[in-house]
């Protein structure tokens, strides 16, 4: 093997990984400076490269030789032709001790033979030594070193020198950042041809970072790279499809095929890619299953986002069995990478018992933590629930442990891990509260001939009874609702509201006392959400005189479509745009006499 070390890059200091997630931080100075973003995007892109040839290390020394970690009469061969002086030779044989590839692994043998290979000018054995200084293989690491070694691989017009000194000047490592130098070295690389430098080219192009802005250029320079089989050039054609307007139209079909040969490749953002065309169904049918394989390759190369999806998928039984546990596992995984909607998850299955014992104090620690990265949603439930136990504790005859455990102060959030089974009743059983009797129904739903049914892509909705509340979780998308009995209303709200207005006979209908006139048109495929500071009008009726019909669940006889939630005091939020919990209450008109027992609290969550 010539180029045992050819074309495959270093991961760089931890320190510059920091820039894969562009913290708020770093957003806010760039903003200051000319540029700044775009040359954040720039880095970020130049690290994903890094770290997806960090995941071939392990491979690479099987493949150098062709896995021929054995052969001891090629090795002899090796060793005798670096005898005679054969640069090619030793630099291989110092791969083999390097790899320890049928021999005793060893570092500073490795080190010597590419000395001796690129005292005679074998460029290869310069990036090798290059690579060796980066790492702090068998010396100490040293920045400067491994730039010296690298700058004379590119001396020597090696394309890998040149690439390798072009990723340097980008990120300023063993040598002051300059981006001139660094289109420069690219420039060279690519004009020979080298899949990443034409990758790395084309983003100079599409961002104008020293050279004029160009999109035909970037898109000319993506487009070679990714023919070559550059998988992140790859990803850049699905991303450009996927996007449309940058000289090529929108079209999912390519998109997919593009990250689909990028996640082939073991590609974490193609894998990712690929799982949320398949979830959404773009460009391939909907497919639950296969976007949860994809995106659990992708979670398992530490990719944060998928970490966080694969938790929502065990949480919800989205593609997979539902498990509280694997989900609070994998929450924890996107956690401990700053994920804030994981801490934000974490905060709620603590809050609400999902397969862990109900703990508000870490549910607020963790709620705390995930303000602190900026999550809105975090925000509200957390204020939702110091809302909750403020009530609690003002309710005669009920401590805030029997509705919400008492709160100390908040500690840091802890490692618990839960049970594999939800502590509440689940769907599909003819569940009903848990606390029946003591203030409202109980309510049957998700069973055939139950009160109410909640469904989702032909599924009924993970759905349980938390301490006599209906807890019901679904994606940010359309659903329906349905029901036996008269009549159906629901009302929504983005923060819990108090009980201010009761009949004579006691009836809860603080929210129920009337659809909000004008709000909805007839046929209407939208549920109201208040602001819950008050409630006079501004439930949502569900009947065949005010809402969108759909075909009910075996067992049910009526159904309805709902596609949108109206914000009320919020005109610009949407169904698919809101993430957290909506709080309310549920009524399902049963007989003509009402009575508490129609009615149930409800908290709508949206992933």
């Amino acid at each position: 093997m010539d180029r045992p070390c050819s074309y495959y890059k270093i991961t760089l200091n931890a320190l510059f990984y920091a820039l894969l997630s562009l913290p708020r931080i770093l957003i806010a100075q760039a903003e200051t400076k000319p540029q700044a973003l775009e040359i954040l995007a720039m880095k970020r892109e130049a690290l994903a490269r890094q770290a997806f040839n960090e995941t071939k290390l392990s491979q690479l020394c099987d493949v150098s030789l062709g896995a021929k970690k054995e052969n001891a009469q090629e090795i002899a061969r090796y060793k005798h032709a670096a005898a005679r002086g054969d640069a090619s030779a030793a630099n291989t044989l110092g791969w083999i001790y390097q790899c320890g590839l049928g021999l005793k692994k060893d570092y500073s043998r490795a080190i010597a033979l590419y000395e001796k290979a690129t005292a005679q000018g074998y460029a290869p054995a310069d990036d090798n030594l290059g690579w060796m200084y980066q790492h702090g293989l068998g010396v100490q690491k040293d920045y400067t070193q491994a730039f010296a070694w690298y700058q004379k691989a590119a001396d020597r017009d090696d394309p890998l020198g040149e690439d390798t000194i072009g990723s340097f000047y980008l990120l300023g490592i063993g040598i002051q950042e300059d981006h001139g130098q660094a289109f420069t070295w690219y420039q060279k690389a690519a004009n020979q041809g080298f899949a990443s430098s034409e990758d790395e080219l084309g983003r100079f192009y599409l961002y104008g970072v020293t050279v004029a802005s160009d999109r035909a250029q970037a898109f000319a320079w993506f487009r070679k790279a990714a023919d070559k089989g550059d998988a992140l050039a790859e990803d850049t054609m699905g991303s450009l499809y996927q996007g449309g307007g940058l000289v090529v139209p929108r079209d999912v079909d390519k998109s997919l095929l593009w990250y689909q040969k990028a996640a082939d490749q073991g590609n974490a953002v193609g894998e990712e890619m690929v799982g949320t065309f398949f979830e959404m169904g773009l460009g391939a049918p909907k497919d639950y299953a296969q976007a949860f394989a994809w995106f659990l390759k992708a979670a398992n190369q530490g990719s944060v986002r998928s970490e966080f999806v694969v938790g929502n998928a065990y949480l919800l039984g989205y593609g997979v069995a539902k498990d509280y546990g694997e989900a609070f596992a994998w929450y924890q995984k996107a956690a401990a990478q700053g994920y804030p909607d994981a801490d934000d998850k974490l905060g709620s299955m603590y809050q609400h018992g999902l397969g862990i014992q109900q703990d508000n104090t870490q549910a607020i620690a963790w709620y705390l933590k995930a303000v602190a990265l900026g999550s809105d949603a975090a925000e509200r439930d957390l204020s939702a629930l110091n809302r909750e136990i403020a009530r609690a504790r003002s309710t005669p005859g009920r401590n805030a442990q029997q509705a919400i455990v008492d709160t100390p102060a908040p500690t840091a959030p802890g490692s618990g891990r839960p049970t594999s089974s939800p502590s509440s009743s689940i769907s599909g059983n003819g569940a009903t509260s848990d606390r029946q009797g003591q203030t409202y129904g109980p309510l049957t739903f998700n069973s055939e001939g139950a009160d109410f049914f909640v469904a989702q892509d032909g599924n009924l909705g993970p759905t349980s009874v938390v301490d006599g509340t209906i807890v019901i979780h679904l994606h940010r998308r359309s659903f329906q609702i349905g029901y036996n009995g008269e009549q159906m209303n629901v009302c929504l709200a983005q923060s819990p509201f108090p009980e201010v207005r009761a009949d004579p006979s006691g009836y809860k209908s603080s929210c129920l006392s009337g659809a909000l006139s004008g709000a909805r048109e007839p046929n209407s495929d939208a549920l109201l959400v208040y602001g819950g500071h008050k409630w006079n009008d501004g439930n949502t009726e569900l009947s065949d005189a005010t809402s969108m019909k759909a075909s009910p669940m075996k067992g049910f006889r009526f159904a309805y479509q709902i596609n949108e939630l109206m914000f009320v005091e919020a005109r610009d939020m949407t169904l698919d745009h809101f993430s957290g919990t909506l709080y309310g209450y549920l009524i399902v008109y049963k007989q003509h006499e009402r009575s508490n027992k129609d009615i149930m609290p409800i908290q709508l969550i949206l992933e």
